[in-house]
């Protein structure tokens, strides 16, 4: 009853917004409506996504430049230098020139690779020298000392201009930011570490041998799998409450979440903050990972480094350098993990892992509530609750295999083969887009032939069900995935008690007034989706674009359960305009190319 005089009074003040409510809309002005504010959004939150501009060489000498910081990948990024090699040596030497034309006194820790542990192709370097280099700014009342790592060798085959020379060079030129700015109150190292390509070895002999390393509270470590693309924090250690609170304070483009721990610990990855992560030392790391065709390859050159994202890595790194260089470091472990998020890459969301359960345990009561209430009113059965079961699973199975299949022969025939299961291709972007479609094509295909069994509420709240049950096992399972489920829900369950709440035979005005709530109430899965959507292409490539599909069609059945537009654009329509989509997207790199 509430509800429906709140439906009531917002349809009301729509129309004195705009006398042209007043009249009946066109089912297809209703349909566009809400599609239109659906796209845009998501088109915003894609953009909102992109790293900064990089700021010329003549920025303040407070802020940091990806501009003057090019000038030392140039430098060091001109043939490869894995280590003990010629070139590996040029780029040490040039290391410690600008360091000492900083003002800064490096020291140089040197100790030889170990012939235990080496993969084979690396076995020839066993008791060649490790050296790393590195630099120590004293503070006025350190609680501790803060570590920013990143390694100046390459892989054999790259120049390393983005994998590390970006690092490296953000570490140089933030050194240089740093005298113009007040002194730190807390000690800061910069750790230039050597052999990280064969096996993170002067991240380990320092972790192990140098006696900095007991002085370490936090690190931060920077890294790249790609050449362009936002620098995103994917990775911290237990107890990160602390600092979670202070990167979301400091940081001026907090990217990043605990879905992205949660995945990459569970791959067979590491980087230099592997090291000192096993070694008790909580932290950040970051990286960039779009154009991966670039990763260590020849063309891993200066050409095709991304100035904006070395832009993004140097913001990151000088505003936590200020920020933790302030902070009391003594209580960097002393909080427990939290859930986070990003809104928009511009505020952090986070809090405890047992709000999260508390959340999905409400979400989930309100999902069940909901459920016996539209049964009392008649408006869901369980025969259609059963077909919208059948509708869901069989949709992110045929989308899954059949679209997972074309990606996959897609790859196999114009892409390019990186490493491991890894593919890379040409307008990776237009491709994404195509599967996308395609997805969607198969939803609406699916939802069309079963609608004769099945009502659009009773699809909407088998979204529902299937979400809360995702939520939970999340909360309790993955804690730092459970976000991304949760919040979308909540906003389902407000949309249905709007779309599908008890109420007369919808007049088309109140049907574009139910698109414009839905849309609404579509922001949190938009917000939260959304940037993983377009993520995930680049961390797994487009080889785990069945487990996308699969992803989206979850992600479409709550978009298609909360949002009245869908409805009006009639049953084969979207399967048409969507499927054109696809062949459209998919044919434009086979021109382009």
């Amino acid at each position: 009853m509430v509800f429906n005089d709140l439906k009531r009074s917002l349809i009301r003040a729509l129309h004195s917004i705009d006398n042209t409510w007043k009249n009946r809309a066109p089912r297809a002005w209703i349909s566009l409506i809400g599609v239109s504010l659906f796209g845009l959004s998501a088109l915003l939150i894609v953009t909102m996504q992109q790293p900064p501009s990089p700021k010329p060489a003549k920025a303040s000498a407070k802020e940091f430049s990806a501009i003057r910081a090019m000038t030392h990948v140039k430098s060091m990024a001109k043939k490869p230098h894995p280590m003990w090699s010629k070139a590996n040596v040029e780029v040490r030497r040039y290391l410690l020139q600008q360091l000492r034309q900083l003002g800064r006194k490096p020291l140089i820790q040197q100790r030889p690779l170990p012939r235990y542990g080496l993969h084979p192709r690396a076995s020839r370097l066993a008791g060649k020298p490790v050296t790393n280099v590195m630099v120590r700014m004293r503070g006025t009342k350190s609680t501790g000392a803060l570590l920013v790592a990143a390694h100046y060798d390459s892989a054999h085959r790259g120049p390393g201009a983005a994998d590390d020379g970006a690092a490296v060079a953000a570490m140089l030129e933030t050194i240089r930011a740093l005298k113009h700015h007040p002194a730190l109150a807390n000690d800061v190292i910069f750790l230039f570490t050597d052999a990280e390509e064969i096996g993170l070895w002067g991240a380990k002999l320092f972790a192990r041998y140098h006696p900095w390393m007991k002085d370490v509270k936090l690190v931060l470590n920077f890294e790249a799998r790609g050449a362009a693309g936002p620098s995103l924090m994917f990775e911290t250690a237990s107890n990160n409450g602390f600092v979670m609170e202070q990167f979301a304070k400091g940081d001026p483009a907090p990217r990043g979440s605990s879905l992205f721990f949660e995945v990459y610990r569970r791959l067979p990855n590491d980087t230099d903050f592997t090291v000192f992560k096993r070694a008790g030392v909580q932290g950040l790391n970051f990286a960039f990972i779009e154009q991966v065709r670039h990763y260590h390859q020849p063309t891993d050159d200066a050409e095709h480094l991304s100035r904006a994202s070395l832009q993004d890595h140097g913001e990151h790194m000088l505003s936590l350098v200020r920020t933790f260089g302030a902070a009391n470091l003594g209580k960097v472990k002393t909080s427990p993990n939290v859930v986070y998020f990003d809104v928009l890459g511009r505020h952090l969301v986070r809090y405890s892992e047992l709000a999260g359960k508390v959340l999905a345990g409400f979400a989930l009561l309100a999902c069940f509530v909901l459920l016996l209430l539209s049964m009392k009113s008649r408006q869901i059965r369980w025969k259609g609750l059963g077909f919208a079961f059948v509708q869901l699973v069989g949709t992110a199975a045929l989308a899954g295999s059949v679209v997972g299949g074309l990606a996959w022969y897609t790859l196999r025939w114009r892409g390019k083969h990186l490493y491991g299961f890894y593919y890379d291709i040409l307008h990776d972007g237009w491709y994404v887009l195509a599967f996308l479609f395609l997805t969607a094509s198969f939803f609406f295909a699916v939802h069309g032939w079963l609608s004769r069994w099945i009502r659009k509420s009773e699809t909407a709240m088998m979204a529902l069900l299937w979400w809360a049950g995702v939520s939970v096992f999340l909360a309790w399972k993955v804690p730092g995935a459970g976000y991304l489920t949760i919040w979308p829900l909540l906003g389902g369950v407000l949309a249905f008690t709007f779309v599908h709440g008890k109420h007369k035979e919808k007049v088309e005005d109140e049907a574009s007034f139910l698109s414009v709530v839905g849309w609404i109430c579509e922001w949190p899965l938009l917000l939260l989706v959304i940037p993983l959507l377009y993520h995930i292409p680049y961390a797994l490539t487009l080889t785990m674009t069945a487990a996308t599909s699969v992803l989206f069609v979850l992600f479409f059945s709550l978009a298609f359960a909360t949002q009245e537009a869908w409805e009006q654009a009639g049953k084969w329509k979207p399967v048409v305009v969507t499927f054109a989509l696809f062949v459209v997207c998919y044919t434009v790199p086979l021109i382009l190319s």
